[in-house]
């Protein structure tokens, strides 16, 4: 990339990759640049129109979704992205302010799940928002308050997994959320607590990558859920001990089965996901 980031929202859409906002030495950004991944180049794109940090986006309807954050205050603030008209637009705020957030677009919704502010502190409260009534709702809340944790959409399901909680607690607990019933339950928990990581769907496979797993240790461990068993178990480690790092929801989007399309992805992931694969049996033919 040509700007240094931290915390910072890293998606892929379209077989590109999008790094948007976040921090470095001098600051809190608002800046997005986009990876091509057939030219091997970086360009920048339209700026978010806020400067934010701590924040999550994912990717529905083909459209890049922002909410929360941090520049001195925390924030309720949303925005979307259309690559089409490569603008950013202001929506509906969340109703509660949220720092270190997962948002996860599942089945056509928008979930804003936990995080922490300065005046609830660590959050379990959820929030879903409906492009059609452009309205947020509380929802059932999780069953313990995280902050920068780990989520995906997975199985039909919106699943938690680690983060911090009260006390400065490094969870290893996981929980998913069944949008039909309303309600979430505790699933198995992982092996290694572990915070600021993210949660990789890739081929129907949930991943737990890196992480802070204390206050001053970094973790490069990886771990699996067997959905059927209900079981974690760790495969390959990553390259590198990694930790605050873009919230990339899936690697879907890159995987069109020619591994010098893999290759060609200049940040970290592709080579992560095809050691993992290698590991786990599985071909990128």
């Amino acid at each position: 990339m040509s700007t240094e980031r931290n915390t910072y929202g890293l998606i892929s859409l379209d077989s590109r990759l999008y790094a948007m906002a976040g921090n470095n030495i001098h600051g809190s950004l608002n800046s997005v640049e986009t990876y091509d991944t057939q030219t091997n180049t970086w360009k920048s794109v339209a700026s978010m129109i806020i400067i934010r940090e701590q924040f999550d986006a994912t990717v529905m309807n083909n459209s890049i979704y922002a909410c929360g954050g941090l520049n001195v205050n925390v924030f309720k603030f949303c925005e979307y992205y259309s690559t089409i008209n490569d603008q950013w637009y202001e929506m509906v705020s969340m109703n509660t302010e949220r720092r270190g957030l997962a948002l996860v677009a599942h089945e056509g919704l928008l979930y804003a799940i936990g995080g922490y502010n300065d005046r609830d502190y660590y959050l379990n409260s959820v929030e879903r928002y409906d492009t059609y009534s452009n309205k947020w709702t509380q929802i059932k809340p999780m069953l313990i308050p995280r902050y920068m944790f780990g989520s995906a959409s997975f199985m039909g399901n919106i699943y938690v997994c680690g983060g911090e909680g009260i006390n400065t607690t490094i969870y290893e607990s996981c929980e998913t959320y069944d949008p039909k019933t309303n309600q979430w339950t505790t699933i198995a928990s992982m092996l290694t607590g572990r915070r600021y990581f993210k949660l990789i769907v890739f081929n129907d496979i949930l991943y737990a990558l890196g992480g802070l797993i204390s206050e001053t240790n970094i973790t490069e461990t990886v771990e699996v859920y067997d959905y059927n068993s209900n079981k974690w178990y760790y495969t390959q480690s990553l390259p590198d001990k990694l930790w605050g790092y873009g919230p990339v929801r899936s690697l879907e989007d890159f995987s069109d089965d020619r591994c010098d399309h893999c290759a060609a992805v200049v940040t970290k992931w592709w080579p992560i996901m095809i050691q993992i694969l290698a590991h786990d049996g599985r071909d990128c033919q």
